[in-house]
């Protein structure tokens, strides 16, 4: 049976989030800095709760929130140290900025058709909106080319783990293959 998870707004201004089990202890906390079509998140997990899942689930569970309200079409997670939080960010469809691996993005699934709706029933060319539709279309890019990569990256680990290897080394493209196949799966169900 799997644990009830809530997430929980802890101010008025839904810049303080938790995710609480059943017995309402809080086992991720997350804060959001709005900065116009973009939300800055940052979290901090209980050392009690790490390495179960915790933080991925409910930063999944924000950025739904957060994408529902329709009132930002960026996510970033900045800060990221260690492979413990890029994991975190991987497995709840965030996808590198550029070649830093310190912060993490993803864009709302449907920013390009409620931007130019905005745009048509406005009926003009507001030039913010139109910069704004360009950005978005750029991370876009990159951001599916970045997909690609992981999983030209899974196919080829696929590949490589059939062949002779000593024990460690096949355990560790096992484990790198086990999460890749979680993040690409991710992304394929959700187009």
């Amino acid at each position: 049976m799997e644990e009830k998870l809530e997430l929980k707004i802890l101010d008025k201004d839904e810049e303080e989030f938790a995710l609480c089990n059943e017995n309402g202890d809080i086992l991720t906390r997350f804060s959001v800095e709005y900065e116009r079509e973009k939300a800055i998140i940052s979290y901090d997990t209980k050392p009690d709760f790490q390495n179960k899942g915790y933080a991925s689930k409910g930063l999944n569970l924000l950025k739904k929130k957060l994408f529902e309200s329709n009132k930002v079409f960026i996510l970033e997670l900045i800060n990221l140290s260690g492979e413990y939080s890029q994991k975190v960010a991987e497995n709840a469809e965030f996808f590198p900025r550029g070649f830093s691996l310190s912060c993490y993005q993803t864009i709302h699934p449907f920013a390009e058709e409620i931007l130019e709706r905005q745009m048509a029933s406005i009926n003009t060319e507001d030039s913010r909106c139109k910069k704004l539709l360009e950005k978005i279309r750029g991370m876009r890019k990159i951001q599916n080319n970045t997909k690609q990569k992981l999983t030209d990256e899974l196919d080829r680990l696929r590949r490589e783990n059939e062949g002779d290897l000593d024990e460690e080394y096949r355990q560790r493209i096992e484990k790198r293959i086990k999460h890749l196949e979680k993040i690409v799966d991710n992304s394929i169900e959700r187009e």
